[in-house]
């Protein structure tokens, strides 16, 4: 309010075009602070609504980010939770700004490298239109292994980066999975889960469609090396040329953490991923569950000569579980015959 409403509205512009611009900035402004706030404020009004009509309820308050703030009940009483969400909105905007600053930075590196391939590819292209002298060419050979260069710095710089991109995102894709697989959509808490995964999954696509587009474009210069016609070129000009196609052989590309490179491929592998942790996890939970009501029946059963039962067909207890796990795995080498 005191750095950018004030100002801009109180100590006037010295032309029409500095107020247009000014007046646009104080929009853009607004909207994007009126926008953070109205997602808390809304799921609160709501739960105001519902103390009303149930006074059996109690009121919530939201918050932007799932949080116990030392103690402080956030939830259930006013002045702590206006308290902390004064404290987190700016650290929620500087957030989203460093966010946007890293993708834009990296993409821009990427797409700066992809761009060097290009015009190589075009300056071959017109090799074989017009034919060139040596020194041409040799310039040539000079803005590859410049490229080359580059794209190993860039490479070098981004990935640690892109590695623990593609980590998170994957584990941030399998605690959405959980938590709709728990409890479903629900008010803000769902709101937060959607917002990050639509962020997060954009950056990723954003790496990974970027690499892709350098890759394409570093094999693009041995297909244009292909298509020059080096057998009407001097000796000298075929050898740089046999430079560049030898160069042009080793896939180009940025990588997350020298284990894959970034692409679209990559980034379907790590979705699956997500569906198999999420998978695994709730077969973990399941045969926990399952486990814990064998071992209760059979406790239940020593120390008395009763017991729970499985619909009525047999005691609950842990050879019971055995049964389960031996009958399933038959099962299963049916189904992988049959299949």
């Amino acid at each position: 309010m005191i750095m950018i409403v004030v100002p801009k509205v109180a100590f006037g512009y010295p032309d029409v075009g500095s107020l247009i611009t000014g007046m646009a900035e104080l929009v853009f402004q607004i909207n994007n602070c009126v926008g953070m706030l109205i997602f808390p404020f809304m799921f609160s009004l709501w739960s105001f609504c519902n103390t009303l009509r149930n006074e059996n309820s109690t009121m919530q308050y939201f918050q932007h980010m799932e949080e116990n703030f030392y103690g402080l009940d956030t939830r259930t009483t006013f002045l702590p939770s206006l308290f902390v969400g004064l404290l987190m909105l700016p650290m929620i905007y500087m957030c989203g700004l460093t966010g946007g600053v890293k993708m834009a930075m990296i993409v821009n590196m990427i797409g700066y490298c992809a761009m060097c391939f290009d015009l190589i590819s075009l300056k071959l292209q017109e090799v074989s239109r017009t034919g060139t002298h040596e020194k041409e060419m040799k310039k040539i050979v000079k803005m590859h292994q410049d490229a080359l260069e580059c794209t190993k710095l860039v490479e070098k710089q981004t990935s640690l980066v892109l590695l623990l991109q593609v980590v998170l995102c994957v584990l941030i894709w399998s605690f959405i999975l959980l938590f709709f697989t728990f409890t479903g959509v629900r008010n803000s808490q769902s709101i937060n889960l959607l917002v990050l995964f639509m962020f997060d999954t954009a950056e990723t696509v954003a790496y990974c469609y970027s690499g892709d587009v350098l890759s394409s474009a570093g094999s693009l210069v041995a297909k244009a090396v292909y298509d020059v016609n080096w057998e009407s070129q001097t000796a000298a000009v075929q050898s740089d040329l046999q430079l560049i196609l030898l160069r042009a052989q080793r896939p180009v590309g940025v990588t997350a953490g020298k284990f894959s490179f970034m692409s679209i491929a990559l980034f379907g592998n790590g979705f699956r991923n997500s569906q198999s942790i999420n998978i695994t996890v709730l077969f973990l939970f399941d045969t926990a569950e399952t486990v814990g009501l064998c071992y209760f029946g059979e406790t239940l059963f020593r120390e008395r000569p009763v017991g729970v039962t499985a619909g009525k067909f047999t005691f609950t207890n842990l050879k019971l579980f055995a049964g389960i796990v031996q009958k399933t795995y038959s099962f299963y080498i049916v189904l992988k015959d049959a299949i």
